[in-house]
Parts: structure tokens; sequence; C-alpha cells
């Protein structure tokens, strides 16, 4: 995989210059004939983003996919007991041998017989894919095979009956996955639920936080109330689920030498929609990773590696003087806030401008309040250009982010702020907590193949569930009811690892920067202070994520202690104290990083209790790479940490 990767990140650079003299027809001869089809294609797929986007997922984002040998279960028992109750769990197994190998892996289908004389000594993972009726002898192979160390992934109720489909209890999964308190979610006709990531876990690396994928729940589906989650049962819209313990549905546990994944919900219930698979597929190749042993990173949600970000905003248009309330609240000093300014109303109190952007960002809501979306592409680039060069004369400050009027906007808006630089927009229920980079492809002179243009990639942030109009102009709540709505939104993305943009207006009456809405801010300040959350504007905010996306990391394991972390910065200028997220094959009680460079400065490092590791890189130079040795000390006991 390092191997791989190097030629991957100098193959771009080849690329680019063969092509513009030879063609890319010549190139892709030149190509095959060097470095083989599969590097290259991966060489290709850096470049220019050709590959199928799951095998971009299953390639790129999990590490050693190639080497997993995994035994998919396909048992006579449980096809009978699904018979009776007219399913048919062919089709079950169909899509898990479908999904393990559009992860990467290499799967062998056993039967009841195989499982009970003993599995491969070869095989990393067994995957029992919604197996209720299991033999007692195949439940002892399975509990075996995790203990002396192999990896299980296990769904939903598998091995609750005997071989002839006799109940015999949630034992065999309480055991195996360390769950307690296990509920049973029957199926909703055409009502569909949400299966919510939290960011944190190895199983959700490399996806956003908060991300919701779609359950169509027309089947049996399960939750449980303990064990380490990385998702929880939610609706769409937020506060998503119970008061804390939320309702896992999926977690992960340490059994002897061994590690069980364990899904409460059914493969083929999920959404078939492109974005729902291609999230699956890293999820399932999390997974894998994870049950094999395999190391899994990412670089840090958040930049100081935060529990989470909130971004304090305000739609400032009529009663424009409200925001003095805000600028003169002893206890938001020291905070950063977006202020979305439409510039005809600016233009009427430019020392407010002056002062607000001392404060933080300003920003472009519109040159009046007037809806985008339909207008002409001329219309829409008049009125932006108008309401950014007003803005920025005011603020002397360059204006870079935008909210449209009523949350309307359409292609043409977004090509337009490409052109004029406003690459920021904050207006969508995006499914996740997490912002979202869209990045616009072109057609190069001399091929025919989209490359990214990372130049005009818009930064998508989320809106949240409820702003000042839902809070006070849809319903007449009091301050303390819209205070307790705005924290429970809020405290369930920080507990997801996500980004919550708090959203206010200037107008009244109902706006929260209205003297007696004020409490409803001053509970949000409140509630941030002292937590281990990043306060920043929304440019601030889509600048992070940018840089974290131009960082590249190869990972490839050595032995259960020794792994090789390789960090390349891809951003055109030099980053301090770069944070990583990394998990290892085991847990362990010390850490040694080394490096062949002369003048080596060894990164910081810390653990979590669950096993996740910190890892912060001092400094890194503009399209610089830097490895590193990282040697662990592993704990003594039998437990290999989760």
């Amino acid at each position: 995989m390092g191997m791989l990767r190097y030629i991957k990140i100098r193959g771009q650079w080849l690329i680019s210059a063969l092509t513009r003299y030879f063609g890319l027809l010549s190139v892709l001869i030149l190509g095959a004939l060097a470095l083989g089809t599969g590097a290259f294609l991966l060489v290709l797929n850096s470049a220019y983003g050709i590959l199928p986007s799951h095998l971009l997922l299953a390639g790129r984002e999990t590490a050693g996919a190639s080497s997993w040998r995994v035994a998919l279960l396909s048992s006579g028992y449980s096809i009978a007991a699904y018979e009776k109750m007219q399913a048919n769990h062919r089709v079950q197994i169909g899509i898990w041998s479908n999904f393990l190998r559009d992860a990467g892996a290499e799967v062998h289908v056993i039967d009841d017989a195989d499982l009970e004389g003993g599995l491969d000594p070869k095989i990393q993972v067994l995957v029992v894919p919604g197996s209720l009726a299991l033999s007692d002898q195949a439940r002892r192979q399975v509990s075996s095979f995790v203990k002396a160390g192999g990896g299980l992934i296990v769904e939903g109720a598998s091995g609750t009956r005997d071989a002839q489909d006799h109940w015999k209890g949630w034992d065999f999964i309480r055991e195996l996955s360390g769950v307690e308190g296990i509920e049973v979610l029957p199926a909703q006709g055409q009502e569909r639920r949400f299966i919510t990531l939290v960011a944190g876990s190895p199983l959700t690396v490399q996806l956003p936080a908060g991300l919701k994928l779609e359950n169509g729940f027309f089947g049996e589906n399960y939750a449980v109330r303990s064990g380490l989650s990385s998702a929880y049962w939610s609706e769409w819209v937020r506060p998503a689920a119970p008061s804390a313990p939320y309702l896992s549905a999926m977690t992960r546990n340490v059994y002897g030498k061994g590690r069980v994944v364990w899904l409460g919900f059914g493969l083929d219930a999920m959404s078939e929609a492109p974005i729902m698979r291609r999230a699956l597929l890293q999820l399932l190749g999390n997974a894998l990773a994870w049950a094999a042993e395999q190391p899994l990173w990412q670089v840090a949600l958040w930049p100081h590696q935060e529990q989470g970000a909130v971004n304090i905003t305000f739609d400032c248009e009529n009663d424009f003087g409200n925001l003095y309330h805000v600028l003169d609240m002893p206890e938001a000093q020291r905070l950063r806030f977006t202020f979305f300014m439409l510039s005809s109303v600016a233009q009427k109190n430019p020392a407010l401008v002056k002062q607000a952007a001392t404060r933080g960002e300003i920003a472009v809501h519109g040159d009046d309040h007037a809806a985008f979306s339909g207008q002409t592409p001329e219309d829409q680039a008049q009125r932006l250009t108008r309401a950014q060069s007003v803005l920025q004369a005011l603020s002397q400050t360059a204006i870079v982010s935008f909210r449209p009027p009523e949350q309307s906007y359409d292609a043409n808006t977004l090509a337009t702020l490409r052109k004029l630089g406003l690459t920021n927009i904050f207006a969508d229920y995006l499914g996740t907590a997490s912002p979202r980079l869209e990045h616009e492809t072109k057609v190069g002179r001399n091929f025919r193949l989209p490359f990214v243009n990372n130049e005009t990639t818009l930064v998508r942030i989320p809106r949240p569930a409820y702003d000042d109009y839902d809070l006070f102009g849809r319903a007449p709540h009091t301050a303390n009811q819209a205070l307790e709505l705005a924290l429970a939104d809020m405290n369930q993305i920080i507990h997801d690892g996500g980004l919550y943009v708090s959203s206010m207006h200037t107008t009244s009456p109902w706006g929260g920067l209205n003297p007696d809405k004020l409490p409803v801010l001053a509970g949000l300040i409140k509630a941030v202070q002292g937590r281990p959350i990043w306060v920043a504007t929304v440019k601030e905010t889509a600048a992070w994520w940018l840089e974290r996306s131009q960082i590249q990391i190869s990972v490839n394991k050595y032995s259960d202690s020794v792994i090789l972390l390789q960090v390349t910065n891809g951003n055109d200028h030099a980053l301090e104290n770069l944070p990583l997220e990394l998990h290892l094959p085991q847990n362990f009680t010390g850490l040694d990083i080394q490096s062949s460079k002369v003048d080596f400065h060894p990164p910081k490092w810390k653990a979590s209790e669950t096993g996740r590791l910190s890892v912060v890189i001092p400094s890194i130079k503009r399209g610089e790479s830097k490895s590193y040795i990282l040697t662990a000390k592993p704990n003594t006991a039998e437990n290999k940490g989760v």
C-alpha cells in the first residue's frame, strides 16, 4: 500500500506533464507498460478520479483489503427458518457476498457442516449474516474462533434459535458482543428510520460525523443500550434519538483475543442510493479491517482534536441595529461569529458593519432578501457581485461565505459563487453533521478525462434543525423552551462529533437578537464554554475542511506492534500541529515513534480509553511527505483492546 500511494502522489505530476506533450493515448500505453494495469489505474484515479466510487473507497480508505480472507456463512438451518416466515435468506446472503467483494474481501461461502467442523486457519473474519438458526456445535465453533483471535461480523438476531428452529435467547449475541438491553424494533410498513454514525470509532473513520443512513425498516431491526456504539437509531429531524444512552445500531467488542462487530440492521433493508451504498461499503470495509486487526486512520475531524465544532451565525437584515445586543453581550466578547448581511441594509449602517468585522466574519446574505432561485444567470451574477463588493468595501475584508435568502438557490447560483470566489454556502439539511465538499470537474484541452479543480470547490455547511424562526416564528415557544430545543440539537451533534451551526436573525419580533429572545443565544454560549468544542467562523471551518481533504495518509502494518505511517501534505502551504487519528491493531501501554531524518521532532501522541491514538505532526511543509515508524508496547493481558 505504501508503494502504491507513493506512485499515486508522483504519478499525478507525471501524467500532467506527459499529457501536455504526448496526448492521453500515449500516456495510457506507457503507463500500462511501465506500471502494470492495476497500479496505473490507481495513478489515474488519484489524478483524475476515474475509478468507480466503490473501488475508490475500498482501495484508498481502508487498509489491507486484498489480504482479507472472509468466510461467509450460508446456513441451511437458517434458510429453512426463514422459509417458515415466508422469507428468503439466500437473498440476504447474496447481498452480503456482493458487499464484501465490493469492499475488497476474498469471500469463501461456507455451510453449517463447514462451520461445525472448524474454520480454515487462513480465515481472518467470519461473517454471520442474520443466521437465526445455528446448531450448538456451530455456536461453540464461532466462540472458539473469536476467542483464539479471529474476527467476527454478526448481524441481527443470529444464533437466537437452534438447528430445529427453537428459541434459544440472546445469550450467544450478548456473550460475543458484550451488549445488554437488546430491543426488537418491529417493521414499520412505509415508515423509514435512520442509522446515524458517531465519530471517534474505528468503524466510522473516513465517514462524515452524524451521517444518516436510510433503513427501509420493512423487517425486524434490533437496538441495544450498552456497548461501544459506532451508530445509533434515529429519525431524520433532530433531536433524532432518545436522551442518552442512545439506542445503538452497531457496536464493537473484544472477546478473548478476537474482535466482534455486531450490526442491528439488515443490509437488505438499507437504501440503495449511490451515496448510501458508498457509505455502507466504507463502513463494512472499516468493520473488516478492525475485525482483522488492521490499523485504521484519518485526519482528525477538528484542528485541535476537539469533540465537535460550533459556528454561531447571524442573518443581518431588517432591524439591523439589533446586532448591538450581541456585540455588547459580556459573555460573547471572546467568541468569533459569522454575520450574513444584506448589502442594501449594511450600506445604511457602515459603523456597525465595521464593528462587526472586528468580531468575526462578514458574509453575503444577498443584496436584498429576494430569492435567487429561478433568476437568470446574469441577474444572479449582478446581485452577488454588488453584494460582495459593497460588503468588502465596508468591512475591508475578503468575503467568501454566502447564505441565500429563504434558502433559495439553483445551479446558476452555484456557478456564480465559484466565479466570484464565494466558496462557502450555508443553506442545506445535508443528512450529516459535517461540512460537505462539492468539487467541480473540468475537461482538459488535450484529453477527455475529468479532473477535480480544487480552486472551485464549494464547502456546504449543514444548517441546524432549529433556527430562531423555527423556534419563535413557526411556534410560540418561550425563551426557555427554545433554549431547551436548541441545546438538545447542539448536544446531539457534538455527541456525534459533528458541526453545529446556530442561526439567528436581527428581524423583529421573532429574531434571536431581539432583547426578549437573547437568553437563547446566551444559553448556547454558556453551554460551549469550558468544553472541548471548537467555536469558529464559517470561513475558518471551511478552510480547515479543505486543508484536511488535501492530506494523504498511508499506514502499513508490519506486526501487531509495529506500523509505518506516511503523511503527505497536498496543500499549497505548510501546516502546523496537524492532528491525526489512528486505531492500532491492539491496545498498548507505551509508544515509540522514530524517523530516519536527522532533524527529527517526534510527534506528540495520546491514547484514549477506547483505543484511539491521537498523533500531532509538529509541522509539515507544502508538498512534503513524512514517514514514521510506530512501535507499540502491547498490554500483557489477553484483551487486545477496542
